[in-house]
């Protein structure tokens, strides 16, 4: 469980580093292990940069598997939306 929480870490900072309005998506968030949740709040719990990167116009999506249908319908939005605006 370390090694997999350390890599989501590492994952995270990565991505919002390289590009920091990224869209980071949890999907199946009721099947994962309450311990990944304890690795993603810090990004999700501050103002302030977190290890010197600024999370705050990064978006963060925690999904459940109830509609597949609805969230790809919503993502697809919120990318068109992003776009337009670039």
């Amino acid at each position: 469980m370390d090694v997999f929480q350390h890599a989501i870490k590492q994952h995270i900072v990565a991505t919002v580093r390289a590009c920091p309005e990224s869209l980071v998506i949890f999907d199946k968030m009721d099947k994962m292990p309450s311990g990944i949740m304890d690795v993603v709040k810090p990004f999700l719990e501050y103002n302030q940069p977190v290890e010197g990167t600024n999370y705050r116009h990064s978006v963060f999506l925690c999904l459940r598997l109830v509609n597949v249908h609805s969230h790809a319908a919503c993502v697809y939005l919120l990318w068109n939306s992003v776009c337009l605006y670039m």
